[in-house]
């Protein structure tokens, strides 16, 4: 959570019979470091007026948009599918196969090579995969070869999209602030510093934490995550990641997206069209967040 310590400003108050009931809050994002191009996102602070203990003096924040205003789509960006054969073949033989059946070649991975480069054991990744299409070639392969155990999924990409109705910077900057604050993934996965919510490009290094961090020192560390002063607000330019990329549990971005076909080492890139632009939430699930959520090998066969 990229959390709200040192970040609202009050801006106004309701009150009946002298009891605060409602106040407004204000967080300013920033499109980049600089504090430039400002927009300004609202909170509700409402006080829970419900009887049992457990909701006694507690209070809730509520982001002011409305989610009617964007058009939301999601995709799966490609899926790996693991499995084991009942005898050796060659790679080369399953891409011919596979094209054979979908009109495309995906390349499939050998994960234990053997004489004569041939393998038993397969990762196949699938880009933009179409399930019943992916069913198909699996059953071939199974009618052909033999599975040895049911094929499983190793990893799967999503991807949700939000596009403003009426497109606009602003628009794309108070959703990316709303996602940004409000998503909270599973703290299993912080398991090193490089896995800490973070953003890049950052205020202050190419890529900086949300909660301040001295890797140099772990007491001063304590302390800097212990001291909301030091908290550093993404800016809605900026891409922001929970998590560790291949990581086996789960991975997360949220970014601004804007740009499209960037090569950085020809440092060429496309700029979207105001009505493809959109924020994008990433979520990509290795094989034990998978397991997790019980995407197990089943998963594959459903209709």
């Amino acid at each position: 959570m990229a959390g709200f310590r040192n970040q609202l400003t009050d801006i106004a108050e309701v009150r009946i019979n002298g009891v605060r009931l409602q106040v407004l809050h204000k967080v300013t994002l920033y499109r980049s470091k600089g504090n430039k191009d400002p927009v300004i996102l609202t909170y509700v602070e409402e006080t829970l007026r419900r009887s049992q203990a457990r909701f006694l003096n507690r209070t809730t924040l509520t982001p002011q948009i409305d989610l009617n205003a964007y058009r939301c789509t999601a995709v799966v960006d490609w899926i790996d599918v693991e499995f084991e054969l009942m005898r050796q073949t060659q790679y080369w033989k399953l891409n011919e196969r596979i094209a054979k059946l979908t009109g495309r070649k995906e390349f499939p991975e050998a994960l234990d090579l053997g004489p004569g480069r041939t393998v038993t054991l397969y990762k196949l990744r699938v880009q933009e995969p179409d399930l019943k299409s992916l069913r198909k070639v699996l059953m071939n392969l199974d009618a052909e070869y033999g599975f040895a155990a049911s094929p499983r999924i190793a990893g799967i990409e999503f991807s949700v999209d939000f596009y403003p109705k009426s497109p606009s910077e602003e628009a794309r900057a108070r959703i990316h602030g709303v996602l940004i604050r409000h998503l909270f993934p599973t703290t299993k996965v912080l398991r090193s510093n490089r896995t800490w919510p973070r953003f890049t490009p950052g205020s202050i290094k190419s890529t900086d934490y949300i909660i301040s961090r001295n890797e140099s020192d772990d007491s001063l560390d304590i302390g800097d995550r212990m001291s909301p002063g030091l908290d550093r607000i993404v800016p809605y330019g900026s891409t922001y990641y929970v998590g560790e990329r291949d990581d086996p549990r789960a991975f997360w971005r949220v970014q601004n997206k804007v740009l499209d076909k960037q090569n950085k080492v020809a440092g060429t890139k496309d700029e979207l069209p105001e009505d493809k632009k959109r924020v994008r939430i990433e979520v990509t699930l290795g094989s034990e967040g998978c397991r997790e959520i019980g995407l197990h090998n089943s998963a594959i066969w459903r209709h």
